[in-house]
């Protein structure tokens, strides 16, 4: 998790903090040390055998895809605005949450997630008053870079699932550049029509607002 509470009871996020202090989670109230260096991405873990729901193991990819979330929301919003890694409601920790006059959940997802999974956190989220915006690692298409030059892929079915429904689809990068992908499917081999998998990724510049709305500016 890359946010903890201090002594004082406020929040803290891990690349604020510095080592030799005491830090506790904000779900079971147990201690949680800094895991801060060159080369890791900075985070608080759980004692080995700690019995929370944060104390689940995540990818440095989706440590980093939060932290440049915020760091990036924080460039246009004011840090009070923007939260993270809070059950909004039960059973549902959201990554992100941004409120600029509406709530808005954002979903760093940086691993495979099953269509169900997808469609089952959205729902939640939008019955508890929340909008959605999902965002995937670039490496979910097989891609290093945004500029680099790379032919048609297999698309993963949850990404293929939004993108049916005319959702936006946004991607953000190791360095926290956020583009949106617009899907062009490739021809099937020796026939007239698409195929179901395989794609070209065309990525775009957006603006914030953009994001955040989904609104194109």
């Amino acid at each position: 998790m890359i946010k903890a509470v201090m002594d004082s009871g406020n929040s803290i996020y891990a690349w604020e903090a510095e080592r030799g202090l005491e830090y506790f989670c904000p779900e079971c109230g147990g201690r949680v040390v800094l895991k801060k260096g060159e080369v890791k991405i900075a985070h608080f873990a759980h004692s080995p055998g700690d019995i929370c729901p944060y104390s689940v193991n995540e990818s440095w990819e989706h440590l980093q895809m939060k932290e440049n979330m915020i760091k990036l929301l924080r460039k246009y919003y004011d840090a009070e605005k923007i939260d993270s890694e809070i059950a909004v409601i039960e059973g549902r920790r959201a990554d992100v949450i941004l409120r600029v006059g509406f709530p808005l959940v954002i979903e760093c997802q940086a691993s495979p997630i099953t269509v169900s999974e997808l469609k089952n956190r959205t729902r939640d989220y939008l019955e508890a008053g929340y909008l959605v915006n999902w965002v995937f690692h670039l490496n979910r298409v097989k891609r290093n870079d945004f500029y680099e030059k790379v032919g048609a892929v297999r698309i993963p079915e949850e990404i293929r699932f939004l993108d049916s429904k005319k959702q936006p689809l946004f991607f953000m990068d190791d360095v926290g550049r956020i583009r949106r992908c617009e899907l062009k499917y490739k021809w099937a081999k020796g026939s007239e029509l698409y195929t179901k998998t395989t794609c070209f990724c065309n990525f775009y510049k957006v603006h914030i607002w953009e994001f955040v709305t989904g609104v194109r500016v």
